[in-house]
This record gives C-alpha cells, sequence and structure tokens, in this order.
C-alpha cells in the first residue's frame, strides 16, 4: 500500500471515530423526558381484602403518575372479574403533562353470587380523549367471599 493511500484510509478512519461512527447521542439542548409511569401511593380497600358478595364496597386509591405526552394524558381505573369480564368502569381524568398525584373514588356493589375474584386495573392512557393506548398499568386484585 503507498503511503497517500495509508494516509487516506487513516483520515477517513480519524474522521468516523471524530463523528461517532453512526452514534448519535442526544444533545445537551435536547429535553430529557421521563418516561410514562403509574404508581399506587394508597388504596382503599387494601390489596388482597376478602370483599363479601352483595356488599357495596368504595374503592379508592392515591395515585403517582408521570405523562411524558405534550398533551398530558388521561388516568381510569376498570374492574373485571375472574374471567375477565369487564364491570362498569371507574370514573376516568384527564392529567397534564408531567409529574403529579391524583385520587380516584368510586363505589361498586359486589354481585351477590357467580364472583369469586376482581382485578382493578389504574391505567393511565397516553393521550385522553385521543387514543386507547395504554402508556402504563398497574393491577390490584380482591378475593370475593364470606
Amino acid at each position: 500500500m503507498t503511503r497517500p493511500l495509508r494516509w487516506c484510509i487513516l483520515a477517513a478512519i480519524a474522521a468516523a471515530l471524530a463523528l461517532g461512527c453512526g452514534h448519535h447521542a442526544s444533545s445537551p439542548s435536547e429535553p430529557v423526558v421521563p418516561p410514562d409511569s403509574l404508581k399506587i401511593d394508597s388504596i382503599f380497600p387494601r390489596a388482597g381484602t376478602t370483599l363479601t358478595p352483595g356488599s357495596t364496597v368504595v374503592f379508592g386509591a392515591v395515585l403517582s403518575y408521570q405523562a411524558s405526552q405534550p398533551g398530558g394524558g388521561g388516568i381510569a381505573a376498570q374492574m373485571e372479574d375472574q374471567s375477565g369480564v369487564l364491570l362498569p368502569n371507574f370514573p376516568a381524568t384527564a392529567v397534564p403533562q408531567g409529574a403529579g398525584t391524583l385520587t380516584l373514588t368510586s363505589p361498586f356493589q359486589i354481585p351477590s353470587s357467580g364472583a369469586s375474584q376482581f382485578h382493578v386495573d389504574y391505567v393511565l392512557y397516553a393521550t385522553f380523549g385521543e387514543t386507547t393506548e395504554i402508556a402504563a398499568i398497574t393491577r390490584v386484585t380482591y378475593p370475593v367471599g364470606r
């Protein structure tokens, strides 16, 4: 290999290394957006509490969230029985972009027969009212019995 050709190859390698060889880290001017998240801070009744058939139970949760979409998101609670049948939804609430805390509460009549377990899913939707894309979810399970 001739000397000028070696220098060209070395110069190309050095340039590729200097440019990051295709690796593009985010620049300091690009904001770092935390991921969507949803966490239960407190809940009632406590997870695992046995629910009495035929009773009315007030479900509630204090939730911490991080909504990363510019339009914010939406938080809802969905309840289903042991067979996966969705029951009447809890109220849903729009939340702004960023971090926050929200309290959701709703009474629910436990069926007097046929139910052995309920799941409550607390869901953070990516953009409230525009999509059903789930950004984060957390589940609580309650047995039913006497």
